[in-house]
């Protein structure tokens, strides 16, 4: 068994980015339940979210050298509408669940005194291709007209640690359907394998990264958090879960 552990929740269609407004949408609708958090409330505590020299609750890198940055919504916009073609990574830190007041998007939390964990946006500018120990390869990578696929060499300032595959064929010019590819999933806990489609294969992901501070086996992404997802973007998501 890993000593880290991530929850992965990503759209159906694996070629789906959504625009620079429904990512904005989905930010508001989760601050609304207490998902994310909101620099306006009350309750809002800087430091739990690493925001000691002031600016909103998260931050932005992206894969063109590594470029770092925070603001507000409305910079967060300006800068998605000009980086429609690059890999955003968004993050909210919270050290510290207790102190936040947050919802914690998980089923079950950690037996720890202090729960933390991040939430994670990955907006890819081709398509992400993550396996690990227990999300293997594809068993073949071809697009539906029967084309073989080749894997793409990320950027060495890639920001997601992951490999590559293009959005469209070559050959038909239609978006690939890497959901429809299949692959082994295996229980981190015992080993059991079991059949599955698509993978962690995605333009766009909602992550939740608990590091080491990760709930049991049975734990699942809460209905709650997942429900908004699925009804801000207006799509069917497939879960899975990575420890490594």
């Amino acid at each position: 068994m890993g000593v880290e552990s991530k929850f992965y929740i990503i759209p159906q269609a694996s070629s789906l980015r959504p625009s620079p407004q429904k990512v904005l949408d989905l930010i508001v609708a989760l601050r609304s339940k207490a998902f994310l958090c909101d620099p306006k409330a009350v309750s809002f505590a800087p430091d739990v979210h690493g925001m000691n020299n002031g600016g909103e609750s998260f931050t932005w890198t992206t894969g063109s050298r590594r470029e770092k940055g925070q603001g507000s919504l409305d910079d967060l916009l300006a800068f998605l509408v000009t980086h429609c073609d690059s890999d955003v990574l968004l993050r909210w830190t919270n050290s510290d669940l207790a102190r936040s007041g947050l919802k914690y998007p998980l089923t079950i939390l950690p037996e720890s005194d202090e729960v933390y964990y991040d939430i994670d946006f990955h907006l890819v500018a081709e398509t992400a291709y993550h396996t690990s120990e227990v999300i293997e390869p594809f068993h073949a990578i071809r697009c539906a007209c029967g084309a073989e696929i080749a894997e793409l060499k990320p950027d060495d300032s890639d920001p997601f640690y992951c490999a590559r595959l293009p959005v469209m064929c070559m050959k038909c010019h239609k978006p690939n359907e890497y959901e429809n590819l299949s692959m082994t999933y295996r229980d981190p806990w015992t080993g059991e394998e079991k059949e599955g489609f698509g993978g962690v294969t995605y333009r766009f992901a909602v992550v939740v990264d608990c590091g080491k501070n990760y709930p049991d086996r049975t734990a699942q992404v809460a209905a709650d958090f997942l429900g908004i997802i699925q009804r801000t973007l207006g799509v069917k998501t497939r879960e899975i879960r990575d420890v490594y």
